[in-house]
């Protein structure tokens, strides 16, 4: 069974239920939720290379996150397409 977080070749670590990229910013929620997991005994995965392909995946989902935070920001929905697209690079 895989761990709620997975490392990463950099100080990021990736959220494995919805495969966000969390800095290691300690003003970040995410990260602090990262943090006391780890004190509370989690062990995240560990760091694995991936195919080219699945790489650029993880980055062009990384870079949508910028979209989809515009999207939030000024309360507009998320295109269908664009669901469908993230989707597809989490695959």
């Amino acid at each position: 069974m895989a761990a709620a977080y997975r490392l990463t070749n950099s100080t990021a670590i990736i959220r494995t239920s919805d495969g966000a990229y969390i800095s290691d910013d300690t003003n970040n929620r995410d990260y602090s939720a990262y943090l006391k997991w780890v004190v509370d005994g989690g062990v995240a995965d560990p760091y694995v290379a991936l195919p080219h392909y699945a790489g650029d995946a993880l980055t062009a989902l990384a870079e949508s996150d910028t979209t989809i935070i515009r999207c939030y920001e000024h309360g507009v929905s998320v295109p269908y397409e664009w669901q469908t697209y993230r989707a597809t690079l989490r695959a």
